[in-house]
């Protein structure tokens, strides 16, 4: 099989897809299930500002905190 990355360079598009993807994923989550969201970015503004603007626009969402026995 073949994986085909892209890298996007401007932070803020970055960001807003993310924010996008994460948004329309949302939709597709069964009542009552779970989305985990992750990034391998440093960068707040890809990771922790996401988040907190999805969790803003999302009332039916919480953030729940990460256990590893949960994977």
């Amino acid at each position: 099989g073949e994986l085909v990355g892209a890298a996007i360079a401007d932070d803020d598009v970055s960001a807003a897809l993310e924010a996008r993807i994460l948004a329309q994923v949302a939709t597709l989550v069964r009542p009552g299930g779970r989305l985990v969201y992750s990034v391998c970015s440093v960068l707040r503004d890809e990771a922790e500002d996401v988040v907190e603007g999805f969790l803003a626009s999302a009332p039916e969402y919480r953030a729940a905190p990460f256990q590893s026995d949960d994977v």
